[in-house]
């Protein structure tokens, strides 16, 4: 929040919050916005500029990035599935420098990609053309074959593969898609709730062993948490609660380090833990920044010797010497740009080469875009 008269260099830097686009403010004093395509609502203080009262409120589960309120309590919204909002992409393999090696699947709208345990097949949500919610898939990408992971029509997005192929997502039975469960990559058997809560939660990673979940959870107050369960459920434990936003935890192949993206700098950069998931805490005294000039999405070369992440549209490469207890990390270098999408746009394959959710463009270009008003949508909100 800043004055529309004061110069950039003097204006707040703090993050109010998290989300897909703009903030709308209500003259009713609540904020609105969009975070991963659910519209949000929480009470604001315009006067101190900060957030008050309850957690954030879900008004829809189905909101593109384009929301708009008016002073008699109408609001109007693009809902995902309108042409203009729907990327479209296409799941391209390459090499470090960029060159495509193949393409897995027609173009279409992807999300979330995830290299299974295996490393022979893949994790993609995707939305079908019809769909507003999208669904995860297990893909061989030798046969370009699609397999539902689980039926029905709620959304279920933000996987996690353990190394034996368990895979953590973010679903609710009631479709806010806000609570963790846990199904066999090949379907088989019901699925699981490992972490059932108020607060909407995404998994980020499993622990080599398969033993422990991490993943982020959008706390009132503090944005995004990193939280750590255990394979059988229970309670879960605060890895990183802070006022900051931490998410994206991935963890080094040898299990010793932790790399997240932080905001605690004033804007998202990349840094690394030591870590043990059953020492309490699990993080040691060892905090290292690893991007130099904001990183987002960070990534562990299977070899250990090499952290990623996203720099704009840019994957940048820095070599890491984990010795012993000490931890070195060199100079960041760009491997190649490209146009992304999603929240989590890309793994890296055993190999070393990368699977990339790549934009090229959106559906339908032209097509009628519908909007939908909610009429005095502030009764939504649990007093």
């Amino acid at each position: 929040m800043g004055s529309i008269d004061g110069k950039p260099g003097d204006q707040d830097t703090t993050t109010l919050l998290t989300a897909d686009g703009a903030a709308v403010y209500a003259p009713s004093g609540y904020l609105l916005f969009v975070r991963r395509g659910s519209l949000m609502a929480q009470a604001f203080d315009a006067d101190r500029g900060v957030l008050t009262g309850a957690p954030t409120i879900q008004i829809a589960s189905d909101a593109g990035p384009t929301v708009a309120v008016s002073e008699n309590g109408r609001l109007l919204y693009r809902p995902v599935g309108g042409a203009e909002e729907r990327p479209l992409s296409e799941i391209v393999r390459l090499k470090r420098d960029g060159t495509v090696v193949a393409k897995i699947g027609p173009p279409a709208n992807y999300g979330e990609v995830n290299v299974l345990g295996d490393g022979a097949r893949l994790a993609i949500s995707r939305s079908e053309s019809s769909e507003i919610t999208g669904h995860l898939y297990i893909v061989d990408p030798s046969r370009v074959a699609f397999q539902r992971l689980n039926p029905g029509s709620q959304q279920d997005f933000a996987a996690a593969v353990a190394p034996d192929n368990l895979v953590a997502f973010s679903f609710s039975p009631e479709g806010q898609s806000k609570d963790l469960y846990v199904r066999e990559a090949s379907g088989v058997g019901d699925a699981r709730a490992l972490v059932v809560s108020p607060n909407p939660k995404h998994a980020n990673i499993w622990t080599g062993d398969g033993r422990f979940l991490v993943y982020d959870e959008h706390v009132p107050g503090r944005s995004q948490d990193l939280m750590m369960v255990r394979r059988e459920g229970g309670t879960p434990v605060a890895l990183l609660a802070t006022e900051w936003d931490e998410t994206f935890a991935t963890i080094s192949p040898d299990g010793k380090w932790l790399a997240y993206r932080s905001t605690e700098s004033g804007k998202a950069e990349v840094y690394v833990r030591d870590f043990n998931p059953d020492r309490t805490p699990a993080f040691g005294a060892q905090k290292i920044q690893i991007s130099v000039e904001g990183g987002d999405k960070p990534r562990w070369n299977p070899n250990g010797r090499e952290i990623f992440f996203f720099q704009g549209e840019s994957l940048m490469a820095v070599s890491v010497t984990p010795d012993g207890p000490s931890f070195k990390p060199g100079i960041p270098s760009k491997l190649f740009d490209r146009r992304y999408t999603s929240y989590v746009p890309y793994d890296v394959l055993r190999d070393g080469t990368f699977v990339v959710n790549s934009l090229v463009g959106t559906a339908t270009p032209g097509a009628p875009t519908p909007q939908r008003v909610l009429l005095n949508w502030e009764s939504l909100i649990k007093k």
